[in-house]
């Protein structure tokens, strides 16, 4: 179902090219590589497919109290994009390539200061649950502390959107981060 692959690869944010997806499919569903018939798969094995295309292979021999804490994580960003109106389309705490799991939400914000505003808090929103939850800080929230400091430089930066505060100019972001 390409159309499902289309609305996967749209969640992730990322650009994928259809025969990446294709070769992931194919891999997934055990078909050789040039085969040029319709691919009879479920969606379990698209996602499947999806996930190791865009995430990588599963890292085996994962603990189990990480998976937990990983669970806890993930649906910290799904209560919180809930919270703000936004259905996430996937979750998973598979632990694959560099990434403990992830959150595909749905559709983008519309670009405005309201909805990236929204879009950080979703990004804090696995180290609050992981708190919360009493595991504490760790490094699994790096990767999602990262797009909302570059979520929050770019409205400040590059968008203007706080000008009350830093007066409307555009400032590279080079600068920003090294000016104290």
């Amino acid at each position: 179902d390409w159309e499902f692959l289309k609305r996967m690869a749209a969640a992730s944010g990322r650009c994928l090219v259809p025969d990446a997806l294709q070769k992931g499919v194919r891999y997934t569903v055990g078909l050789p590589e040039g085969t040029g018939r319709d691919i009879p798969a479920d969606h379990i094995r698209l996602y499947e497919a999806f996930d190791e295309v865009i995430m990588g292979e599963v890292r085996g021999g994962v603990p189990l109290e990480t998976v937990r804490r990983t669970a806890y994580h993930e649906a910290g960003h799904a209560l919180v994009s809930l919270a703000h109106n936004n259905l996430p389309n996937y979750m998973s705490v598979v632990a694959r390539g560099s990434y403990g799991g992830y959150v595909a939400n749905g559709p983008a914000g519309d670009g405005t200061k309201e909805s990236m505003l929204k879009m950080i808090c979703m990004c804090l929103g696995g180290r609050a649950a992981e708190t919360v939850c009493g595991y504490g800080l760790s490094s699994g929230a790096s990767a999602d502390l990262e797009r909302a400091t570059q979520l929050a430089a770019g409205m400040v930066c590059s968008l203007g959107m706080y000008e009350e505060e830093f007066g409307l100019a555009v400032i590279p972001e080079k600068e920003f981060y090294n000016n104290e």
